[in-house]
């Protein structure tokens, strides 16, 4: 099917054939060129959406302030990098995916969290129900940072080793807890096969 579109009043003038597959588009407000599906460029005022060789490498993004928000992706969610941005605060929150090796966000607040081995959280992001119920099951691997309160913590298989800081004490424990260590004010505690084993002060 061929089909043009000459809109004077918007001055813009589409030409397309076979539509969908190529069309190709330009006025003032509004360009698209598209041979579907090795090439797609579609951009206005407030929005960009690009693809080659669709839907191998895509690209999006929104521009209304105060959001700034673009995304790259390949292969949906083998690879996905998300960044949002507020224009007037200059913040950002990052999100960056790759499917199904590890899943790693920013958020505004500046907080940080990595996981290594996430194969379900590139296709549902943000589900605070998987990363509580589900993801300590498959990840190997897990860190936090609270740049705001100074906190963090570190997990390495299943918490076979786990690692936890703030600014006022330290834990740490190995073989699941059968060492432990924990320095505070106090004093600092050893603890073996989940005894007291030493207290310093």
């Amino acid at each position: 099917m061929f089909t043009t579109i000459d809109d004077r009043g918007r001055k813009y003038h589409e030409w397309a054939g076979p539509w969908p597959f190529v069309v190709f588009g330009n006025g003032d407000d509004r360009h698209l060129s598209r041979v579907w599906p090795l090439y797609s460029k579609a951009h206005t005022q407030e929005q960009q959406s690009d693809s080659w060789v669709w839907p191998l490498v895509t690209y999006t993004r929104t521009h209304a302030d105060p959001l700034d928000r673009h995304r790259s992706r390949v292969l949906y969610y083998l690879y996905s990098r998300l960044v949002e941005k507020n224009t007037e605060t200059g913040r950002e929150k990052i999100r960056l995916d790759m499917w199904p090796f590890f899943t790693w966000h920013h958020d505004f607040d500046g907080r940080e969290r990595l996981q290594v081995l996430a194969p379900l959280e590139p296709a549902v992001p943000d589900n605070p129900g998987i990363e509580r119920n589900w993801s300590p099951l498959w990840s190997v691997w897990r860190a936090e940072d609270n740049p705001k309160t100074g906190a963090s913590s570190r997990s390495l298989l299943w918490n076979f080793y786990r690692r936890e800081s703030a600014p006022a004490s330290r834990k740490v424990s190995c073989c699941f807890g059968l060492y432990q260590y924990q320095a505070q004010a106090a004093g600092q505690t050893v603890k073996l096969f989940y005894l007291p084993a030493m207290h310093l002060h």
